[in-house]
């Protein structure tokens, strides 16, 4: 059971295609998450990585 208090689900780009002139861009666009949930320890999610901070302990995210 997961006592969240927030799940935030949203497509973002992360990437571009233009012409030489820069007349036309087209947005490749992504499914991205951001939440506080907590994972069991045998959870397997693929590409997470752990960053630290000065600021906070560290934070986990995934990278695709």
């Amino acid at each position: 059971m997961n006592a969240s208090s927030f799940a935030y689900f949203e497509r973002l780009p992360i990437d571009f295609y233009a012409n030489e002139k820069m007349t036309f861009v087209q947005y490749e666009l992504a499914e991205f998450a951001f939440s506080d949930w907590h994972f069991k320890q045998d959870s397997v999610i693929g590409d997470l990585y752990r960053i630290f901070s000065t600021e906070i302990d560290f934070k986990v995210i995934q990278l695709f």
